[in-house]
């Protein structure tokens, strides 16, 4: 999938063809035509010197991060003395200097867990949410002569939370519901099941060349996420794969939907949990840090229970529907690490029908992620 279908796909109603090649044209005017932006953020050449990413951020601009001098708690990893940011923009302001610090590897790897399809039981208060799970370990190499491998496995169904669970327990523990979609009024059967056995998926250097040749691709030789550097490395380049509906709404005349908070956060989130260099992931979270309406949360848990700082959106159901949800993204108190990100509606319909209002749902948890020069294995 091309960068701007997969930054598009996190607004819940994908760019059309038009639109999609409409952005991409506009992007490719930039890079042969770089005109002046009235703020240039530009990727600098990593430390391990990956191929055909450009440029320099100027570090002398770098704002500081203000810390607050109250009593704010102090979380695992920060240094004895040292209070924690108390905004959304210095929190991610600090998240930026932590990633340019981190080294790079042979290969991007990352272990999460996802609640991808959640649906709701009952109704009222004995209400509760059931969920499909599955984990993956992702290695995603450096060079494109190394292979890429995935390993995944179903985690199988079962109540979401703890909180679900106890819901599900006085609802006399049921083994099987029938569950409606947002995207069907008819209901489904659902049976409650354990984990699955792990598949693997390996990709070889030369099948990945073949399938790019035969799509038509220009850049057979480099990685998709390297190609993607030298894109973000242009000036407003990054701006453009990050937020490609600004380029749409420009294009029209500002009559194509406004992107919100919530989808700024998905699509910062998707760039920083796949492969990019240290530099890029610093540039990632300096445009967050720069974007309206992001609020910032202590103490929320993920779905493994781990204690992390959110970065909260507002945004709207797809479909043009009356719902609204927060998207938060999780970070590590004191590393600044992503721990995951997921969905709490706000008001009942759209996307969650029948979800009660304060439900987490669509979380993703982030078990393991950075560069490494290990070879791809499951462990």
């Amino acid at each position: 999938m091309d960068e701007l279908r997969m930054i598009g796909a996190l607004l819940d109603e994908p760019p059309s063809e038009r639109s999609v090649a409409r952005g991409r044209a506009l992007l490719e005017q930039e890079i042969a035509s770089p005109r002046r932006q009235a703020r240039r953020l530009v990727v600098p050449r990593p430390r391990l010197a990956l191929p055909l990413v450009v440029g320099a951020v100027a570090a002398a601009t770098a704002v500081a991060v203000g810390l607050a001098s109250g009593t704010a708690p102090r979380g695992p990893g920060e240094p004895s003395g040292t209070a924690a940011p108390s905004s959304a923009r210095a929190v991610l302001l600090a998240a930026a200097e932590k990633a340019e610090r981190e080294p790079a590897g042979r290969y991007w790897r990352i272990r999460t867990v996802t609640d991808g399809a959640v649906y709701a039981v009952g109704s009222g208060a004995g209400s509760y949410v059931v969920a499909r799970s599955s984990e993956a370990v992702d290695w995603v190499p450096r060079s494109a002569s190394d292979d890429h491998v995935t390993y995944r496995r179903s985690l199988g169904v079962g109540p979401a939370t703890e909180a679900d669970r106890a819901a599900w327990r006085r609802a006399g523990s049921p083994r099987t519901w029938r569950v409606r979609t947002a995207d069907d009024t008819r209901a489904i059967t659902l049976t409650m099941s354990g984990p699955g056995r792990w598949e693997t998926y390996r990709q070889t250097a030369q099948e990945r060349r073949r399938q790019c040749e035969r799509a038509g691709g220009e850049r057979c030789d480099t990685e998709p996420w390297v190609e993607r550097e030298r894109m973000a490395s242009r000036p407003g380049g990054l701006e453009r794969l990050l937020f490609p509906w600004d380029a749409e709404r420009a294009a029209t005349g500002g009559r194509a939907p406004a992107p919100d908070a919530a989808n700024r956060l998905l699509a910062g989130y998707e760039f920083l949990t796949h492969a990019a260099s240290p530099e890029l992931r610093a540039a990632v979270f300096r445009l967050l840090a720069d974007q309206p309406d992001i609020r910032l949360a202590r103490g929320v848990r993920d779905m493994r229970g781990r204690e992390g700082i959110a970065l909260v959106g507002r945004g709207r159901t797809i479909g043009g529907a009356s719902g609204t949800f927060d998207v938060q993204l999780l970070l590590e108190p004191g590393t600044y690490r992503v721990l995951g990100r997921q969905y709490v509606v706000v008001t009942e319909g759209g996307r969650f029908p029948g979800v009660r209002p304060g439900s987490v749902v669509e979380r993703h948890a982030v078990l393991d992620s950075g560069w490494t020069d290990e070879s791809p294995h499951l462990g």
